[in-house]
């Protein structure tokens, strides 16, 4: 999730406001950016609108596999 964390600081999106956002805790969030648990498909299509990411960029952080 370093490509989600990174678009995040560049849209200028702390984890509390990209969680409240999409209607999830803080620490819900953090548990999902670090692999603890999944994001629903409800969830990435929310922070695909919330970060305006384009169809490759949504690939990339939700759909490639990458270490954390």
């Amino acid at each position: 999730m370093r490509m989600l964390k990174s678009v995040m600081s560049f849209k200028g999106e702390t984890q509390r406001s990209l969680a409240n956002k999409i209607g999830i805790s803080e620490s819900s969030l953090s548990n999902k950016l670090t692999g603890i648990s999944d994001f629903k498909q409800t969830e990435m299509q929310k922070i695909s609108t919330v970060l305006s990411l384009s169809p490759q960029q949504y690939y990339d952080i939700f759909f490639n596999i990458e270490t954390y």
